[in-house]
This record gives C-alpha cells, sequence and structure tokens, in this order.
C-alpha cells in the first residue's frame, strides 16, 4: 500500500514540475514562421491562429491525442481550414522553445467555370475556391459544359456528370506533365476547354483553333503529335483539329 502511496506522490510531483517548466519564460513565442503560402500573405495565417508572440507556446496545444502529443494548435487549424478556402491543409505547431510554425498547402487554380455573369476558381480536384467577376483578373482558360444548380466556396462542385470533371482534370495533368519535359508550352495558349461531350473533349486555343482530343484515347501522344503540328504545320490559322477523324489528325480550315 506504502508503494503506491509513494508512486502517485511521485508521479503527482514530475506532473506538477512539468507544468511548471512549461509555463516558464524560456517558452514563450519569440516567432512565427509560415511556409508554404502563395495566395494569402504570411500576416493572414499568423492572424488567424489563437497564439501570438509573447504568449506562452503549450497554452494553446489542441485537439486530438495526437495532436497534444505532437504540440498542434487544432483549434487554429480548424479555424484556417474553414475561412480560407484556398487552403488545403494547415498544420500549426509550437516548436520547442520559442518558435510557432504554420504549414499549409494551398489549392492551386485551373480552370474557371461561368456561372450567371461570374467565373468560379476551380482547382484540380473541383473545389470552387473563389468567384471573380472579370476572368481577365486570373489569366485562366474557361471550361464550358458543366450543368449544376449552386456552389459552395470551399467545397467540390457538384455537376451532373462527375466524368465532366475527371476528363478535364486527366487532360489538364498531361498537358502539365507535356509541358514540363519540352520546350514548347501549350497551356499558355489555352482559352477554353469544352466538355460537353466527355466522348469529344474540345479545347480552343488562342489563334482561334479548336481541338477535338475525342475520349482522350493515347493522350500523351495526341498532345505530343499537337504540339508538333503546331510547331511546324499550322500558323495562326483558324479552324478545326481533329483527332478522332481517323488514324491521323485532320485540320480543316475556316473559310473566310
Amino acid at each position: 500500500m506504502r508503494f503506491w502511496i509513494k508512486l502517485i506522490l511521485i508521479l503527482a510531483l514530475l506532473g506538477a514540475t512539468l507544468v511548471l517548466i512549461t509555463f516558464l519564460p524560456i517558452f514563450n513565442i519569440d516567432k512565427i514562421e509560415v511556409n508554404g503560402n502563395l495566395h494569402y500573405d504570411a500576416e493572414t495565417y499568423i492572424n488567424a491562429i489563437e497564439a501570438d508572440v509573447g504568449d506562452n507556446g503549450f497554452k494553446f496545444i489542441s485537439g486530438s491525442l495526437i495532436n497534444i502529443l505532437s504540440f498542434r494548435y487544432g483549434r487554429s487549424e480548424l479555424n484556417i481550414l474553414n475561412n480560407y478556402p484556398y487552403v488545403k491543409d494547415a498544420v500549426v505547431k509550437f516548436v520547442i522553445p520559442d518558435k510557432i510554425v504554420i504549414d499549409v498547402i494551398e489549392r492551386k487554380p485551373v480552370v474557371l467555370v461561368p456561372y450567371y455573369g461570374t467565373y468560379l476558381v476551380m482547382d484540380k480536384e473541383g473545389y470552387i475556391v473563389d468567384a471573380v467577376k472579370d476572368p481577365g483578373d486570373k489569366n485562366l482558360p474557361v471550361v464550358k459544359g458543366f450543368n449544376f444548380d449552386n456552389y459552395k466556396i470551399g467545397h467540390a462542385l457538384a455537376v451532373d456528370n462527375p466524368q465532366k470533371i475527371k476528363q478535364l482534370m486527366k487532360l489538364i495533368s498531361q498537358i502539365k506533365e507535356s509541358d514540363e519535359v519540352g520546350e514548347y508550352i501549350l497551356s499558355d495558349k489555352i482559352v477554353f476547354y469544352d466538355v460537353n461531350d466527355v466522348n469529344n473533349i474540345l479545347m480552343t486555343l488562342k489563334e482561334e483553333l479548336v481541338v477535338n482530343l475525342g475520349d482522350l484515347r493515347d493522350l500523351r501522344y495526341r498532345l505530343d503529335t499537337l504540339k508538333e503540328i503546331l510547331k511546324t504545320a499550322i500558323n495562326n490559322e483558324k479552324g478545326l483539329l481533329d483527332f478522332t477523324a481517323g488514324e491521323n489528325p485532320v485540320f480543316m480550315q475556316e473559310k473566310q
């Protein structure tokens, strides 16, 4: 019996000592560091957390047991995720002895979706992160063909046919990969995507050239072929370049 009483007293003493240690001035916050931010400035994230310079670093640790053991500010993380739609993930952590580190992953817009006089800004996962009046403000291609009743910023767009978003993002991803390894940059020239028909996905380029990529079969080959054609065969000509008309793409020039 005496053993257990001694053990409880020792543990209580250790606990009290740890509590006192954590509130020593050495653990007061001296610096707040923000990593990964592109859309929002660092000050926005600093203002979104509970703690400030001069506060005790242990004071605002909260959330699950894992959060507590890793010194994370769970409430601050939720505040960032709930109020800043460009943010995909956020980790706010106290780093002993005197620093808070805010690590964020922000969503990157890839297209604009027209909606009753406004343009919804969509990322590669189909999430709406913003709404703008002037599409020129974002310098992103516009996508046609999505049918939906409403939207909510910070949430994925619910369209009539989810395959349309899936196919569009597949195309955008492949274009990005192709641009990263080649000298010819295609993404800068795309003005519109049209996904009305998922078996005949269209792109309109700046020169008013419409490209029918079909159902995106052999997509990397078609993109590489398209780039070669744009570099060597079609010089600022208007018309339709159709990859579904046969074994080889067919160009139909617009009549003047």
